[in-house]
């Protein structure tokens, strides 16, 4: 083997090892930023997860609000009813009482 072949040789194998440098460089450049792409989708998940416990923390309350406004109202309705029962026999008592002075 002559100098030049031994020559052409070394620039061949120069040319595959800067070939193979450069793309264990563009492996690790893609590792690197699908690491960061991981470490922003569990930075959004643990946000999501935040989000929806205050959400269901808010939806109990409003549950919670929601029944006991409920219980009012029916509490209130009942008074209404009884008050408006209360109302109706008075009434229906004076009638008969006018009823009878006819008489």
């Amino acid at each position: 083997m002559t100098t030049t072949d031994h020559l052409a040789d070394v620039d061949q194998w120069r040319e595959k090892v800067e070939e193979l440098m450069s793309t264990v460089s563009d492996l690790e450049a893609s590792e690197a930023r699908t690491k960061r792409n991981l470490i922003d989708a569990e930075v959004r998940e643990n946000l999501l997860r935040k989000n929806i416990e205050e959400l269901n923390k808010q939806l109990s309350h409003h549950e919670m609000t929601t029944t006991q406004t409920k219980e009012q109202m029916n509490s209130q309705l009942a008074t209404a009813n009884q008050r408006l029962f209360q109302v109706q026999n008075c009434l229906e008592t004076k009638d008969l009482s006018e009823t009878c002075r006819a008489c």
